[in-house]
């Protein structure tokens, strides 16, 4: 169920065009974690009508979510500011006229010397070169940010995705809770038909019925809630969907803890920092290219009024002292960089602690679904109907049928809460790792896992 889907990695491809196939396996990463609330049948992509898949979702989001629309003008911006920088410096045609328009001999313009020069820069020390690293440090900056925002979105429409997935089964439950209701007023109805049950228990039977449908349409309104945030990351306001796909109650193994720690120095979060560390090496690189001085020339003509000669005219101009005057901006640039290793050694740390905690809540949440769904809700169940047919023979009180009735719908509730949490959880540990963490057919987990 968890190896790549060859069509799905074809939409990927197509869809989100970026630098290299690295993005491309992230975003793959971001919608298989939700193949876990989203196990299908063979055709992934396939659903019955008014049905909503994962796959169409994302797809969906893709197309319309505004944030990451812009990244392509972006990125035409970038790639016109590397053009930008690798420009040489241009030329410049200087004309001035001296001796003109002043008394005496000097009014009109007979007398004017008039020289005309072209003038231009000669970089040295590598400048244009650290401008075109920088540059491109900085489009590659915005290709990571492109990446980052990506897994953030989806990584928020999983989160929405699983919250829809669980109210549909909250109202599943609501509805059970209302069915179990309306058979337990039958059998009080009953009862007090044959002068078995009170007065008291029959209007009990019945508020507890129409407490019950008072839930299930809050219920019912929290999930169309839930529908059109969803929606909303395409931008329709109207769902054209009922219902998600998925099988909520499904889990599967995770590959161990061990091992996970080094997955996060690839994390996405940490490549930011990878990018800030060549754009400030590039900038270092640059501020060090103008401590060796420009040399600005200009070579022309003159024409002499007063003797009718012409000459040639030629300058140079060197600043001085500007390999001094550059040490502090140097040492700027380097404490920058010392500063960007700090702060990510610091988010690597973040990163581990959340991502320790996710993975402690995600086997504790699983742990607690399957212990509930396998022993606590069969047994509550069978509980339920036995304690059931002993009222209806009067061997027990109606209390106790409400407190049986309660039980499995609690056991009940709680199983989903446990689940959501498991899914959550998991969500944001590929999240944060950038890597599929559930076991699959073809990976074998070490002894100590098994």
């Amino acid at each position: 169920m968890y190896c790549h889907n060859n069509a799905l990695e074809a939409f990927v491809r197509e869809k989100l065009p970026m630098k290299n196939h690295y993005a491309v396996r992230l975003w793959l990463t971001a919608v298989l974690s939700v193949y876990v609330v989203s196990a299908m049948p063979q055709t992934l992509a396939q659903s019955v009508d008014n049905t909503l898949t994962l796959t169409q979702a994302v797809e969906r989001t893709l197309e319309a979510y505004p944030s990451l629309r812009r990244f392509s003008i972006l990125d035409r911006q970038q790639s016109m500011e590397v053009d930008i920088a690798a420009l040489k410096p241009g030329y410049t045609v200087d004309v001035e006229l001296e001796n003109a328009f002043g008394s005496r001999q000097f009014q009109g313009v007979d007398s004017a010397d008039l020289t005309i020069a072209l003038s231009s820069v000669i970089e040295l020390g590598g400048k244009r070169e650290a401008r075109t690293s920088l540059a491109q440090a900085r489009m590659q900056k915005t290709a990571t940010q492109q990446r980052v925002m990506t897994l953030d979105v989806l990584g928020k429409l999983v989160a929405d995705y699983i919250a829809v997935l669980s109210t549909q089964e909250d109202l599943a439950l609501k509805r059970e809770a209302r069915q179990i209701s309306a058979d337990m007023l039958r059998s009080v109805q009953n009862r007090f038909d044959n002068g078995a049950a009170s007065e008291a228990e029959l209007m009990l039977a019945r508020a507890r019925l129409s407490q019950a449908e008072i839930a299930l349409d809050q219920v019912s309104a929290e999930l169309e809630r839930g529908q059109i945030s969803l929606s909303l990351y395409w931008g329709e306001a109207n769902p054209t969907f009922d219902r998600l796909e998925g099988n909520f109650l499904h889990f599967d193994p995770l590959r161990p803890v061990d091992g996970l720690l080094d997955l996060l120095s690839e994390s996405p979060a940490l490549e930011i920092y990878a990018d800030r560390a060549r754009i400030q090496a590039a900038e270092l690189s640059l501020q060090a290219s103008q401590s060796r001085q420009d040399v600005a020339w200009q070579f022309g003509l003159r024409h002499l009024a007063g003797s009718n000669d012409t000459a040639m005219v030629a300058g140079v101009s060197i600043p001085l002292f500007v390999a001094q005057r550059n040490q502090a901006y140097l040492e700027r640039e380097r404490l920058d960089q010392q500063l960007v290793s700090i702060e990510r050694e610091q988010a690597l740390l973040d990163l581990q602690s959340r991502l320790m905690r996710a993975y402690s809540l995600y086997q504790q949440a699983v742990a607690a679904a399957t212990r509930m769904r396998g022993d606590v809700v069969p047994d509550l169940e069978r509980a339920l109907v036995v304690t059931r047919d002993s009222y209806e023979q009067g061997l027990l009180r109606y209390q106790e049928l409400i407190l049986a009735e309660q039980e499995l719908l609690d056991a009940r509730a709680t199983l989903i809460d446990q689940a959501t949490r498991g899914h959550q959880s998991l969500a944001l540990i590929e999240q944060l790792t950038g890597m599929t963490l559930r076991m699959t057919s073809d990976t074998t987990p070490p002894p100590s896992a098994q």
